[in-house]
């Protein structure tokens, strides 16, 4: 759903460097969020809201709302990659399986916060 929205509004943005862009930062393993194991609710809630809020403004052709709940946004998640980097570098020295679910950690260990 993440990737799907980013691709939605990149296209309907009309910038076909955007897209490109986004695509080559993808091609980055420790620049993509793809790598990280999304285990905080709160993340993915305050990102679907995010989500929500941006869809909400394009609808009302309020473009600079939009932009500005946009770049809060990917600031945001720069940040919670940037605590993630420092608190668990495996997650982002390994490569990604997407055939079969990340193996869960222990009940204590999953103490982790976001940025």
């Amino acid at each position: 759903m993440n990737v799907d929205f980013h691709t939605t509004v990149m296209q309907l943005s009309g910038n076909p460097w955007l897209a490109t862009f986004v695509q080559r930062l993808h091609d980055v393993p420790a620049a993509s969020d793809r790598v990280i194991m999304w285990r905080d609710f709160r993340v993915i809630e305050r990102s679907h809201d995010d989500h929500r809020r941006i869809a909400t403004a394009l609808s009302k052709a309020q473009g600079e709302r939009a932009a500005a709940i946009m770049r809060e946004h990917i600031t945001f998640a720069l940040e919670h990659m940037q605590v993630q980097l420092q608190l668990y570098p495996q997650d982002f020295l390994r490569v990604p399986n997407f055939d079969k679910p990340a193996p869960r950690r222990s009940s204590g260990s999953n103490k982790r916060t976001s940025a």
